[in-house]
């Protein structure tokens, strides 16, 4: 009964189109990250994330994207990007090579249901797909071919 009364508050605070626990990778959005990891290399990249979420699986379809280069190789977000663009998660790469997420990363990972960082080489294997606390394994990934 709990249940219930959970999934009727759910769907009529329309809370339901946040949740998902499968992700698609699109083609064309995998491309996209590949060309801007790769053009911005040896700097990082950031970008916020579009997709949709239908029944539970979220497809991912673009990239907005910035680069703000620095003398250490890392971007800092732009606070007008993120009131500019709605984004459903955010998108980085380390041309460094490391999964691990930052102190910083984790401050944004914060506000956004998934976060990727693209680690070099950039190559599938090295999409690493994480929730809003940093976590991997949280979503079961698809690519599409």
């Amino acid at each position: 009964m709990i249940n219930k009364i959970i999934n009727f508050f759910y769907k009529f605070l329309e809370l339901d189109r946040f949740y998902f626990d499968k992700v698609i990778v699109t083609s064309l959005f995998f491309e996209r990250a590949k060309t801007l990891a790769t053009e911005s290399y040896p700097y990082e990249f950031f970008g916020l994330i579009e997709g949709k979420i239908k029944n539970k699986i979220l497809t991912l379809e673009d990239i907005k994207f910035t680069q703000q280069k620095s003398n250490t190789n890392r971007v800092s977000t732009i606070p007008v990007l993120f009131n500019s663009v709605n984004g459903i998660g955010t998108i980085h790469s380390h041309p460094n090579g490391t999964k691990n997420p930052s102190r910083e990363d984790l401050k944004t990972f914060s506000k956004y249901p998934i976060n990727i960082i693209f680690c070099n080489p950039f190559s599938k294997k090295n999409l690493n797909i994480l929730d809003s606390k940093g976590n991997t394994n949280q979503f079961r990934i698809f690519f599409e071919n």
